[in-house]
């Protein structure tokens, strides 16, 4: 005896199969499978626009504003096209901490005279940093995320702590701007082996 399976029901079927094979193809990687990778960097010296502020106020697009172009850009000597986004605070993490925006300057720039600013320099000492990818739209829900994951999560799970009171992100052509799901950007934080003594 044969089954007759109305034709409705087959296209549904194809139809939603369909649907869920192009989301999970595109969902964004999960933060448990996100593998930093380990570098070692030297010290380097970034200067830029330096304010105090809170992230989740919204705070830090504005300090880019005033120094860069909506792709992170720069104008000046910048070591690398890298700009940075460097977070400096105490141990005790409050609400508002420095955040500083700019880039590894190779000569003088006349960044401070074209924007009205004044500009800040801070060494960023020799370490090892677990560097994380981030890709697609620049929220403050999926960079929060992020930094979560990292700081409860991976490090603790993988025998690391923090290394020092600061973390910075770096931008380069990679960076399409903050609204545009194709744009990527690393996350540096530097990290120490945990003492299994």
């Amino acid at each position: 005896m044969k089954h007759k399976v109305p034709l409705l029901l087959v296209l549904f079927i194809v139809v939603l199969l369909s649907l869920i094979y192009y989301a999970t193809s595109k969902a964004p990687v999960a933060l448990t499978e996100l593998k930093p990778k380990l570098i070692e960097l030297p010290e380097f010296k970034v200067t830029g626009l330096q304010l105090y502020g809170n992230f989740a106020k919204g705070e830090y697009p504005q300090a880019w504003a005033k120094v860069s172009n909506d792709k992170h850009e720069i104008n000046a000597d910048c070591a690398g096209g890298f700009s940075y986004g460097v977070e400096l605070y105490k141990k005790e993490i409050q609400t508002e901490w420095h955040y500083l925006v700019g880039c590894e300057m190779l000569s003088p720039s006349n960044l401070a005279q074209e924007r009205g600013i004044e500009l800040a320099t801070r060494v960023i000492p020799a370490n090892l940093y677990a560097v994380f990818p981030y890709h697609g739209e620049l929220t403050m829900k999926r960079a929060g995320a992020l930094y979560s994951y990292i700081f409860n999560e991976w490090l603790p799970n993988n025998g690391y702590r923090h290394a020092g009171y600061y973390n910075f992100e770096r931008y380069d052509k990679r960076f399409l701007g903050a609204q545009d799901s194709g744009t990527e950007f690393e996350l540096f934080v530097p990290i120490v082996k945990v003492s299994t003594q």
